[in-house]
């Protein structure tokens, strides 16, 4: 008496939806040419930078962090 041989069905794993053009919101696409910024915006978007430059270097920039270690002389 012969076992019959198992059927063996694929299984799917379910996917991610992809969101188009990388936004992280499903249905919402990135323009391919976004408008670029106005200057009063670009001057924002700087401002905000070097604050948050300032706030996480900011000992270096006023110059009271510690000395960088001697050379190694080997």
């Amino acid at each position: 008496m012969a076992m019959a041989a198992p059927t063996i069905t694929p299984t799917t794993t379910p996917t991610a939806t992809a969101t188009p053009s990388g936004t992280g919101i499903p249905g919402i696409k990135m323009p391919s040419n976004p408008t670029p910024l106005s200057a009063p915006q670009e001057q924002q978007v700087r401002d905000i930078y070097y604050k948050n430059v300032r706030a996480k270097c900011d000992d270096e920039i006023k110059g009271t962090s510690p000395p960088p270690p001697p050379p190694l002389l080997c």
